[in-house]
């Protein structure tokens, strides 16, 4: 990532985050791998260039599941079951942050999320990001 770059992302919603962050905290038992922790649960669209977004809201049912993982240039992500066609522009590399290291899935799980606000990661020279909603 760049420092001081900006990147969209889609917020995800609340019992999803959860149950991410649970078979995260499996594969970071059984790994070591801590990438798990630096990002937020939210689903990665892309590179900004602008500092600013939109605050948009989307109510549409996709589905993300373990068996759906795919390495992209962001790591391992949950690829989503169906294409974010409702969104105003194009994401070839979506998914939502898993890790790093190719992920250790004790627990198959599927998970339907709902509602997606538009957000951004603001990435700082330091290398810890904000999220912006």
């Amino acid at each position: 990532m760049e420092i001081n770059s900006h990147f969209l992302v889609l917020t995800v919603d609340g019992n999803a985050a959860r149950t991410i962050r649970e078979a995260q905290k499996e594969h970071y038992e059984a790994t070591g791998d801590w990438s798990v922790y630096t990002l937020p649960v939210v689903v990665m669209l892309g590179p900004s260039e602008k500092a600013r977004f939109d605050r948009k809201t989307w109510h549409e049912e996709v589905t993300f599941s373990s068996s759906s993982i795919k390495k992209t240039p962001y790591g391992y992500v949950l690829t989503p079951s169906s294409s974010l066609d409702f969104l105003p522009f194009s994401t070839p590399e979506c998914g939502i942050f898993f890790s790093k290291e190719k992920p250790v899935i004790t627990k198959p799980f599927t998970i339907r999320c709902r509602t997606f606000r538009l957000a951004m990661l603001h990435f700082r020279p330091d290398s810890s990001c904000r999220l912006l909603q």
